[in-house]
Order: C-alpha cells, then sequence, then structure tokens
C-alpha cells in the first residue's frame, strides 16, 4: 500500500506541470434552387476542424505540443462529386528553457502538410491529382531565440522567434504527384535547405466574444538564393455568438519561391481552359463557416 501510494503521487505530481485545452468545431452550408427564375446552382458545402495544444512547465523549462487539422468539402451543382475546398493538417513542437522572464532559448520542429488527395479544379482534370498526403510535406526544425508574451487569464499572447540555424526539408512520397512543381530535382523524394527562420505572431482578444488571431512565418535559404523569402500567413477571426456557436473567418497567405503554380486559360473560347505553362504565384486561400463549436479538456 506504502508503494502504491508513492506512485499515486509522484503521477499527480507530474501531472500538475500540464496543461492541455482544445477545441473542435463543425460548419455546414447548403443553398437549393429548384425553379427559381433568377437563376443559381444548388450547393453544399461541410468542414470541420480539431486544434489541441499541451504545454508543460517546471522551473525555466517548458515544453510546448500543439495539433490543428482544417478539412473542408464541397459540392456545386447537381451532378458533381465532393471535392475538398480545405485541408491543413500541422503539428509543432517546441522545447524552451528560459532565459529571462519573457525570453527563451528553444529548439522546435514544425510538420505541414494534408491528408486527401487534391486536384486541379480550374484545368478541370478530375482524375490526376496534385497532391496527397506527404506530397508535398514540409519539415522545419531549428534552433534560436524567442521573445514570448502571454497570459492565460486574457488568452492573449505575442512571440516572435528567430532561429538562424534551421532546417527544412520538402517531401514528396506520392509517385504520381510531381516533385518538380514543389522545388524537387525529381518527381519525388526530399529536397533539404539550411537557412534562417523567422516567426511572429499573436492571438487577442478585440471586442467582446471577438478574438483575432495571426502567425507570419519566413524562411530563406543559405545556400541558394539567399534573400528569396517563402512566406507562410495565416490569420483567423473568430466571433463567439454564445457557448456553442461561432463564426470563423481564416485568410492563408503562402508564397514559395520553388513552388510553381500550374496557369490556364480558354484559348479556343469554348468553355474549356487549356494548360499555358507554369510560374511563381502568390497563393491566398480564404474560408468563412458559421458552425457548432465544442471545447476539449
Amino acid at each position: 500500500m506504502s508503494s502504491s501510494c508513492v506512485s499515486l503521487k509522484a503521477q499527480t505530481d507530474s501531472l500538475r506541470f500540464w496543461h492541455t485545452s482544445g477545441k473542435s468545431s463543425i460548419q455546414l452550408n447548403q443553398a437549393h434552387f429548384s425553379n427559381w427564375a433568377g437563376g443559381g446552382l444548388t450547393a453544399i458545402s461541410l468542414s470541420g476542424s480539431l486544434e489541441y495544444d499541451a504545454f508543460y512547465q517546471k522551473g525555466r523549462t517548458g515544453w510546448i505540443n500543439s495539433y490543428s487539422q482544417f478539412y473542408g468539402i464541397s459540392k456545386l451543382g447537381k451532378g458533381t462529386n465532393f471535392r475538398k475546398n480545405h485541408d491543413i493538417v500541422e503539428l509543432n513542437s517546441r522545447v524552451s528553457f528560459a532565459h529571462k522572464k519573457k525570453t527563451h532559448f528553444i529548439a522546435f520542429t514544425n510538420v505541414l502538410t494534408q491528408v486527401a488527395k487534391g486536384y486541379n479544379e480550374e484545368a478541370g482534370d478530375k482524375s490526376n491529382h496534385v497532391s496527397s498526403m506527404f506530397s508535398p510535406g514540409y519539415i522545419t526544425e531549428g534552433l534560436g531565440y524567442e521573445y514570448r508574451d502571454e497570459n492565460y487569464k486574457t488568452d492573449s499572447l505575442f512571440f516572435v522567434v528567430f532561429a538562424p540555424l534551421t532546417g527544412k526539408q520538402t517531401i514528396v512520397l506520392d509517385d504520381n504527384v510531381d516533385g518538380t512543381m514543389y522545388g524537387l530535382n525529381s518527381s519525388n523524394g526530399v529536397k533539404n535547405e539550411l537557412g534562417v527562420f523567422l516567426q511572429a505572431g499573436f492571438k487577442r482578444k478585440i471586442l467582446e466574444r471577438t478574438f483575432l488571431s495571426t502567425d507570419l512565418q519566413l524562411f530563406t535559404n543559405y545556400l541558394y538564393e539567399f534573400g528569396n523569402i517563402d512566406v507562410n500567413w495565416r490569420t483567423a477571426l473568430a466571433v463567439h455568438a454564445n457557448k456553442w456557436i461561432t463564426m470563423h473567418l481564416m485568410a492563408n497567405l503562402v508564397y514559395n519561391d520553388d513552388t510553381k503554380v500550374p496557369q490556364f486559360a480558354d484559348l479556343n473560347s469554348d468553355g474549356f481552359n487549356e494548360a499555358v505553362g507554369v510560374s511563381r504565384k502568390l497563393q491566398l486561400m480564404q474560408t468563412l463557416g458559421l458552425g457548432v463549436t465544442i471545447k476539449l479538456k
């Protein structure tokens, strides 16, 4: 009995250093037209998200882990199939050692990919996918310094990360996905980069029941075309009508000098797009939805 009590006390002491939180949401949008004189297409879309954080703090040592996943599908018009319109999976892990009250030495890892196959809808090609899980996938790991000002009571956060020693891997595992469109020298494999990483973000309550968060990530390669900056900037606005109902607005802006975006045009004016080449473009994704949010503990 004495041994059991000691074991239970050790587990309790260990768990009290952990802080966890999370939320999950489901959003549904639908429009139906039947004999509508003004015209219109029946449409339906469904999206969901899962976000979970686990934070360990003991003395000057901290360990933050976060997982987020967003997935959405939509169907436009009769006789069409559902296609994904939102697909992000991101995992972050960061170990920190406090230098001063708000500054830390850190080691971090970020994994970014998607779960489902993606198709180039603009090309009208429904058979050949251009992405799938870890095709592409991005892994970033680095050593650096962080300024972090966080208040759990007000749910506010501001942070800046500078990592002068950062590795980045671009991964394409699917043989049917063209890795050269994502900066690889071959159709699939891994591209390794070494560079400098800068990240800044904040989360804050801006109005009653209204929260704004933004996260900007910048990376440039030391060894190849230094100064060409990869950008990943995500901003989200959440308006809580009550405990359950929330409106979400999210925008994701991406620029990667290695990523080539196919370009299409209706050259023959016959309603069908044709490939006219590839180019480096600023990528933008925006979603807006109203749904049910469930907090997780």
